[in-house]
């Protein structure tokens, strides 16, 4: 009983420290979330979004995302080498800091969409859950064919 009781007391502040946000500090938004469909089928997709950090003032921590239509999905961020070589790599998160938007772009911060299902087609949608440490949204990001402009 004892353990049950100290188990119950600790999680106790993190209760408390969670209903006294105001609407203002309800974390990160989504918006104009896209993912850019393969030119050839079985390569990965690009994924790009805006996430607007909450009010307050403490950030957020991208930690990846999923959908039940792809594989996986990673962080990736574009880089620049000797101002000609450009590489992307994976990362583990991307900070939202509060009030600050962030642009997950072409040439930046993006996601790779690995696994693509079939069914996609340019003109559709895909559900995207965007992981943040403070709890996960999800988004009907838009799709787009590979040599299509970006949506508006």
């Amino acid at each position: 009983m004892k353990t049950r009781w100290m188990m119950l007391a600790g999680l106790l502040p993190v209760t408390l420290a969670g209903g006294c946000g105001s609407k203002a500090e309800s974390g990160p938004t989504i918006e104009q979330a896209w993912v850019r469909l393969p030119a050839v089928p079985g390569r990965p997709a690009a994924g790009y979004a805006t996430i607007r950090g909450g009010g307050g003032k403490f950030s957020a921590m991208l930690r990846g995302a999923t959908s039940p239509k792809a594989e996986r999905i990673e962080l990736h961020v574009t880089m620049t080498m000797d101002d000609k070589a450009v590489s992307m790599k994976p990362i583990a998160e991307i900070p939202v800091p509060p009030n600050t938007t962030l642009y997950l772009k072409p040439g930046s911060a993006h996601m790779m969409v690995f696994g693509v299902a079939a069914d996609l087609k340019p003109g559709g949608i895909m559900p995207i859950t965007f992981q943040f440490d403070s709890g996960t949204k999800t988004f009907d990001a838009k799709l787009v064919g590979a040599g299509d402009p970006a949506p508006e």
